[in-house]
């Protein structure tokens, strides 16, 4: 599809998925123009590459445009879809041309699942580079020490996550699928529970080598597949386990290392990289730990991750006092999720609970934020709050007698306390 091409123009450049297949197009050579509505570290990035960025969309199309990739965020009215669709240049959503990219490559490793895609996608990269491969990837978040994160690699391998949000993940066809897991959300975009895992059924149906989580055997939705591997845990050594913090992220790990086996390398070649592996941007990432406080961030926005967070911060700092401040992602989870946030929510000593982020959806009227703290157990200390961040500091940090765990988790503008937080504790 791309071979005769060579302008392709990006509508939405600065979204975390955006970025890396521009980034993937500018390595093979291709040139790259962008759009989007802000500037943002990602506008940034590519920038410093060469790449042309607007502000705004204006009604026409960078000159000499030969192909258009847009955001699932950009409306079909939006001035320059339209003025590709009067000139009729050949358009695609980003994850209609992931899947193009993917056929690119001779071997395709592909992650899907409800929670930890970019994380094992960018464990598996980690692994592959550590062992002299040049891979082609896709992460759909920020690596510490990677310049970029997408790139076209030596063209041999492409291990990329994929989405089932928008549904996406049905037209990849992969060399090895992994399916970490499976939930219900989403379902709304979907029109159901059903049809989001028919989404995941079409996806593993698609691939050559099918890697599962074990617990997924229980509901006979891939028996029919002919190559299905059930994924154990790997065995971690002690010094990895420092490393890699948790029970969810052992999972991924135990997932890296067994799709590396398809690529000839054994376990006992792979682990030991695990070692040198700095985790991922807003995923359980720590910003600060001295002997009176931690200010960690993660990216959980789903009951199930904010309950792995917990007991993952826990698990390491048993003695903490845990204060929480957690920014809901869209209302339609609130209404969905309400009281399996409020019950996982629970595990923390004190919650401040902030205005959602809406993702650019009106869905306000589904459901008020103030619900999940309905929703939370009487011996927790909770509050609302829709004070800005640089007021909301003064609500958040307060004298304890214990050292103190702030865990900033959510999925949408919550980062932006993080800066503000450190200058106060520091």
């Amino acid at each position: 599809m791309f071979d005769s091409v060579q302008h392709i123009h990006f509508i939405g450049i600065g979204g975390a998925g955006m970025v890396s297949l521009a980034q993937i197009f500018h390595d093979m050579g291709k040139t790259v123009t962008g759009s989007d509505l802000i500037e943002n570290e990602n506008t940034d990035a590519l920038k410093k590459r060469g790449i042309k960025i607007k502000l705004g969309h204006a009604s026409d199309l960078p000159e000499k445009t030969e192909f258009v990739i847009y955001s699932a965020a950009v409306p079909h009215l939006n001035p320059e879809r339209k003025d590709a669709q009067e000139k009729k240049i050949p358009s695609l959503k980003r994850g209609e041309a992931l899947a193009e990219i993917v056929n690119l490559f001779p071997i395709s490793i592909a992650i899907a699942g409800s929670h930890g895609k970019t994380t094992t996608t960018a464990m598996l990269q980690h692994l592959l580079q550590q062992l002299n491969l040049n891979p082609g990837y896709m992460i759909g978040g920020k690596v510490p020490g990677l310049e970029a994160t997408g790139a076209f690699g030596d063209g041999k391998v492409f291990v990329t996550e994929v989405d089932e949000s928008d549904g996406s993940q049905a037209l990849v066809h992969a060399t090895v699928g992994i399916i970490l897991n499976m939930e219900d959300d989403h379902a709304w975009s979907h029109g159901g529970v059903q049809q989001l895992f028919a989404c995941f059924q079409k996806f593993a149906k698609q691939t050559k080598h099918l890697l599962l989580n074990e617990n997924l055997a229980e509901n006979n939705l891939f028996d029919d597949h002919p190559n299905t591997l059930y994924v154990k845990e790997a065995p971690l050594t002690q010094a990895i386990r420092k490393v890699i913090l948790g029970p969810h992220n052992r999972h991924n790990a135990s997932f890296a290392i067994q799709a590396c086996e398809y690529l000839s390398i054994p376990p006992k070649e792979a682990l030991p990289n695990l070692l040198s592996f700095k985790g991922v941007d807003r995923r359980f990432k720590i910003h600060h730990e001295n002997s009176d406080s931690v200010i960690l961030e993660d990216y959980a926005h789903h009951p199930t991750e904010v309950n792995v967070c917990l007991s993952t911060i826990r698990e390491s700092w048993p003695n903490h006092y845990c204060h929480v401040i957690f920014q809901p992602h869209r209302y339609e989870r609130i209404k969905r999720y309400h009281r399996e946030f409020g019950k996982e929510l629970s595990l923390a000593d004190e919650l401040t609970l902030v205005s959602p982020f809406a993702a650019w959806v009106n869905d306000q009227d589904l459901e008020k934020p103030e619900i999940i703290l309905e929703s939370c157990s009487n011996q927790l200390k909770k509050s609302y709050s829709s004070l800005p961040f640089d007021l909301l500091v003064d609500q958040v940090i307060t004298k304890n007698t214990r050292p103190v765990v702030y865990a900033i988790l959510g999925a949408g503008d919550i980062d932006a306390l993080i800066p503000k937080l450190l200058k106060r504790v520091k």
